[in-house]
């Protein structure tokens, strides 16, 4: 099962989604991949050398900012049973090309009204290699918000509903579960985190309808 995990832009949680994802399935007894496709900042590469210096990693990384990560997971890391794969935000090339051959592909967005804006673009791209692909039925979509202040849902015209809203708007597949702005996830960089927090039901979520099935 391959996910793809990309966004707009840094600092928006892409690669804590991605690291907390593959720990969700490592603690599941499947054998995962992280792969680092970012052109511009290895941020997961860094997070898991650090983090390997006083734990031991429940899952392998490897570096691969290519625009042909369909060609390459064709034929490598097949003996993975999950490969999780940190897009970045600065590489259509990159998201392209791995949304091609993936199961799951993750929008990563901050409820910040810039940002929601330009999300259907990031989010049309995907779909517009995927049908070109022929695999529109094969790939899961979504959309999660994450770093959300939750204090801003206060008041006459709450921040976060309102960005919810025209995320929905827009038609994009948003989870119900969201990622709040913890100082936790902050903290949990270049660790092996001990709890998914709110990242578990953000997972559950993403696979209720395959479980059902």
């Amino acid at each position: 099962m391959i996910y793809a995990v990309g966004g707009l832009k840094g600092g928006v949680g892409k690669t804590t989604f991605a690291m907390y994802l593959a720990l969700y399935w490592a603690r599941k007894n499947k054998r995962v991949l992280v792969l680092d496709a970012d052109p511009i900042s290895s941020s997961a590469f860094d997070w898991y050398e650090e983090a390997r210096r006083t734990a031991e990693m429940p899952f392998d990384l490897e570096i691969c900012p290519s625009n042909e990560l369909d060609k390459i997971l064709a034929v490598r890391w097949l003996d993975y049973d999950v490969v999780v794969v940190d897009c970045g935000g600065e590489s259509a090339g990159v998201w392209t090309s791995t949304v091609r051959v993936c199961d799951h592909f993750a929008v990563v967005v901050a409820p910040k009204k810039a940002e929601v804006k330009k999300v259907k673009g990031t989010f049309d791209t995907a779909v517009d290699a995927i049908g070109q692909a022929g695999r529109l039925s094969d790939v899961t979509p979504h959309v999660i918000l994450t770093r959300v202040k939750t204090s801003r849902d206060q008041g006459e015209n709450p921040h976060n509903k309102i960005m919810r809203e025209k995320l929905l708007d827009l038609g994009m597949p948003l989870l119900g579960h969201e990622v709040p702005d913890h100082a936790e996830y902050e903290d949990a960089v270049d660790t092996v985190p001990r709890r998914l927090g709110h990242y578990l039901p953000v997972f559950d979520e993403m696979h209720e309808v395959e479980e059902a099935a």
